[in-house]
């Protein structure tokens, strides 16, 4: 190792042994060095030095470590802690609303294109949405899934039907088995996994898929996942001596599509072998999400979208949602969180009096396989709390967020269509309140499906 690593290494017992016996580890160790993170490991890394085998944990979590990610990372943080970053300004994007629309003849297109075979389903469900789980212990088909797989028990498995038991990747198998059975083509399906959930999802493609429902045309793939670091911009290490991971957001679902698999082959490529050209993206938890409906589609092609972003009419100025909206200064899309729109933005009305920013992102998308790229930019999510050793510590990550896609490609290429927000979003983000289970079981209920 060159003087720099060694000087980092020394004052961390048993560091600079080890290192010395892993070439490629070492390798590792200097490249985070050059990068400014050496004085900060002896914080972290020192006090459990003495762990058996935490050295070695340690090594071998960081050989899985992208030094130019995690790089970035630490500007970010350094960045946002001095408030460089320059106010957005935005004016409208123009949107199609479905119901003054033409969605008769957007569904017949929309059919007819489904039954050409040229639409695949991705779901985000890789993560473990682990605070959901210990709040559901109560419930006994949650635990009933948390005793075959643990804290490692991914929410789409989670019992959404409180009679039946079926869970929300069990009701989205479903609703794509009655479109094959209308279309005469089934649609493949992809379903996002984190390391920890990949297990569990596997599991229930290999053995709990509905009767009927084609093996052959689900695929599981795994994200990338970085490691978080502390508000001072240094890796967390636990008293193992493992490095505190997390995914790189649903985002990274473009670098997963474009990723080899066991079988050395990515999943894009598996897409484009079933006669897909186009997919519907969506979260897990959101049981309205309806990935295959036809107008939807429909609207898709007839405007030659390579991404349409599906929306619902904001309710209230301070909603928790994402606002999309046209980039005034570079004229490209934008899809800007609550957490950092302008104020002026939210509360901006047009001569009605009505909210000028209308379209709330719902986070189900649809995209051309021909715009997948990998290189989105990251999003920095500072102050998020991670149990090290039994003590929460603030904690940051960069996550890609799927719809900074649309800010890649021109804006006559993207769509953005207002949906029914009943009909299209019904997102289960806890147990009791707005948006729960309890919320998600009385509109499933409505509907009569339990």
């Amino acid at each position: 190792m060159n003087a720099e690593a060694v000087a980092a290494a020394r004052p961390v017992p048993g560091l600079a042994g080890y290192l010395e016996s892993r070439p490629e580890a070492a390798f590792r160790f200097e490249q985070i060095v050059s990068y400014g993170f050496g004085p900060g490991l002896e914080k972290w890394l020192a006090p459990c030095s003495a762990t058996p085998g935490a050295i070695e944990r340690f090594c071998s979590d960081l050989l899985r470590v992208d030094p130019d990610w995690i790089s970035r990372l630490r500007a970010d943080v350094f960045a946002s802690a001095a408030g460089t970053a320059a106010p957005l300004r935005l004016e409208p994007f123009p949107s199609g609303e479905l119901v003054s629309l033409d969605a008769a003849a957007l569904a017949r297109a929309g059919r007819d294109s489904l039954a050409s075979g040229r639409w695949g389903v991705v779901i985000f469900a890789g993560g473990a949405a682990t605070r959901f789980w210990a709040g559901a212990a109560s419930h006994p088909q949650a635990a009933s899934i948390q005793k075959r797989f643990g804290g490692n028990a991914p929410k789409g498995l989670f019992p959404v039907c409180e009679r039946s038991g079926r869970s929300f990747l069990d009701l989205f198998a479903g609703q794509m088995l009655a479109s094959a059975a209308e279309s005469g083509r089934m649609a493949p399906l992809v379903l996002m996994a984190g390391s920890a959930t990949r297990a569990p999802l596997q599991e229930w493609v290999d053995e709990f898929l509905p009767p009927g429902y084609p093996r052959d045309m689900v695929r599981v793939m795994v994200q990338a996942e970085h490691p978080r670091l502390d508000m001072d911009g240094d890796l967390i290490v636990r008293p193992d001596g493992s490095l505190v991971f997390t995914g790189d957001g649903h985002g990274g679902v473009f670098r997963a599509l474009l990723t080899e698999g066991g079988d050395g082959v990515t999943a894009i490529d598996w897409l484009r072998q079933r006669g897909v050209s186009d997919v519907v993206l969506h979260n897990v938890d959101n049981v309205a999400a309806n990935a295959l409906e036809p107008s939807r589609l429909g609207f898709h092609l007839a405007g030659g979208f390579l991404m349409t972003l599906s929306a619902v009419p904001r309710l209230d100025p301070f909603e928790k949602v994402g606002i999309v909206a046209l980039n005034a200064e570079n004229r490209r899309v934008e899809v800007v969180e609550y957490s950092v729109c302008p104020r002026e933005t939210a509360l901006a009305t047009d001569v009605s009096g009505a909210l000028l920013f209308r379209p709330a992102h719902i986070n189900s998308n649809l995209v051309s396989l021909d715009a997948v790229r990998p290189d989105l930019p990251p999003t920095l999510y500072p102050g998020k709390e991670v149990d090290v050793g039994g003590t929460l510590v603030p904690a940051c990550s960069h996550e890609m967020l799927n719809q900074a896609l649309a800010g890649m490609i021109e804006p006559d290429r993207v769509g953005c269509l207002i949906l029914d927000r009943l009909e299209y979003f019904q997102p289960t983000k806890s147990l009791e309140g707005v948006d729960s289970l309890v919320t998600t079981r009385q509109w499933l209920a409505a509907r009569g499906v339990e």
